[in-house]
């Protein structure tokens, strides 16, 4: 038992705190949490026509590190529909193992993402239904983690 736990301490990593920190806040949709100023971009964008989207809505995306890059790090969504919609109507999401985590006081869907070859990735989606809307962030687990610690719905 030692052994083990010894080896589980020397993994702890210890990250330094952040205080040079910005709030997004989006009073449309009801919700903000903050982030690093360090972070290249976070904003609004429309969303592209796609059949996994529901209706037609802006959602943010988030740059950490390079902007302009070819993708977008991670993104918040809200939908209009309930949650059992997005989760069969969104091919990303559709036949996915889910969990359930309570982060920040707020009690999440979790569903890893996986790539098209159903190999798991380092990144996850997480969905909360509140307000009659669904709230959707996804990314990679470093932003994810970052986002949903101080994501607050109004």
């Amino acid at each position: 038992f030692d052994d083990i736990f010894s080896q589980i301490v020397k993994s702890f990593k210890f990250i330094d705190q952040v205080t040079d920190r910005q709030t997004y806040v989006n009073s449309q949709y009801g919700f903000e949490f903050t982030y690093p100023t360090s972070w290249r971009m976070v904003k609004e964008r429309p969303t592209a026509s796609a059949e996994y989207l529901s209706g037609s809505r802006n959602y943010v995306v988030i740059y950490p590190d390079i902007y302009p890059a070819q993708d977008f790090d991670a993104r918040i969504d809200v939908y209009d529909v309930s949650l059992a919609t997005v989760l069969r109507d969104n091919r990303f999401l559709k036949n996915k193992q889910s969990s359930l985590v309570k982060i920040n006081n707020i009690s999440w869907t979790k569903i890893q993402d996986v790539n098209y070859q159903g190999d798991l990735m380092d990144s996850f989606n997480y969905l909360v239904e509140k307000n009659g809307k669904i709230y959707h962030v996804g990314g990679r687990t470093d932003l994810s983690n970052q986002i949903l610690s101080t994501f607050k719905i109004y």
